[in-house]
């Protein structure tokens, strides 16, 4: 798997037996050839190759919006290559690769918020082959309390209005 930050491309190459995409049947990689992963739409074209039409597939990937999407996006290419170099069926990973991806986010100074995101991105995408969504499960919740308690979000402001003033203010 080559990925080029820059310009925010995962390219999963065709292998005899590897492949960072992977086919529902099996926990490690299998090959579907060269896809080029540079956005939303290209996840379409995997949702393709587990066996959905072209219209399922877009139709999921128009259920995030544009905001959404890129939100999503950082964290998603973080984690085909994090399953890449394992050899981790990404859309099928247990809940230890999944505490070990967020302990990865961590470790590089990524704080509650991030890694709550993360999180989310995975649930969207791993609920279909579990019958909980990742952040349902027992351990990841734990987890996100541990990453809160440990690195908690900061306030969105620094300062507040005092509502008295404004109220004064106003009324003048």
């Amino acid at each position: 798997t080559n990925t080029s930050s820059d310009c925010g491309t995962v390219i999963h190459h065709k292998q005899s037996k590897k492949s960072s995409v992977s086919t529902p049947d099996s926990n490690k990689g299998a090959s579907f050839g060269e896809i080029a992963i540079s956005s939303f739409q290209d996840i379409g074209e995997i949702l393709q190759n587990y066996g959905l039409s072209k219209e399922s597939s877009e139709i999921i990937i128009a259920s995030w919006k544009p905001a959404t999407r890129q939100q999503y996006w950082t964290y998603f290419k973080r984690w085909l290559l994090f399953c890449s170099e394992r050899e981790i069926n990404s859309f099928k990973a247990t809940e230890l690769n999944v505490l070990e991806f967020l302990t990865s986010l961590y470790e590089i100074g990524l704080g509650y918020s991030a890694i709550n995101t993360a999180r989310s991105m995975l649930s969207s995408f791993m609920s279909v082959n579990q019958e909980k969504t990742v952040g349902q499960w027992p351990l990841v919740k734990r987890f996100l309390k541990g990453i809160f308690n440990l690195k908690p979000s900061l306030p969105r402001y620094q300062r507040t209005w005092d509502v008295e003033v404004v109220l004064k203010y106003l009324k003048t």
